[in-house]
C-alpha cells in the first residue's frame, strides 16, 4: 500500500517539477507558488519532511516575489531527493 502511495506521489511529482521548471523559465512566480503548495502538502502526508521544506522555501520565496532566489537550485534538490526515496521505498534496488 505505502509502496502504491509513493508511486503515485512520484509520478505527479515528476509532471509538477516539469512545471516548475517552466514556471522558473517564465519567471511566474504565481504558478510557483500555486504548483509547490501542492507538492508541499502532499509530501508532508507521505512524511517525506526534506521534500515539504524544499518545496516550503519556493513556496515562500515565490509568494513574496523574490526573483533572484535559485529556484532552479532547489528544483535539482528535490528531483535527487525523490530519486533516493524512490530508492528506499523499492527496498534499495
Amino acid at each position: 500500500m505505502l509502496s502504491g502511495l509513493c508511486g503515485e506521489f512520484f509520478s505527479e511529482a515528476e509532471e509538477v517539477l516539469a512545471e516548475m521548471k517552466e514556471a522558473v523559465n517564465a519567471a511566474d512566480l504565481d504558478r510557483l507558488k500555486m504548483l509547490s503548495h501542492k507538492l508541499k502538502g502532499a509530501s508532508a502526508n507521505l512524511r517525506f519532511a526534506k521534500l515539504s521544506v524544499f518545496f516550503s522555501a519556493i513556496e515562500e520565496k515565490s509568494f513574496s516575489g523574490e526573483e533572484e532566489f535559485d529556484y532552479s537550485e532547489v528544483i535539482d534538490d528535490i528531483i535527487d531527493e525523490i530519486a533516493g526515496l524512490k530508492t528506499y521505498v523499492r527496498g534499495g534496488e
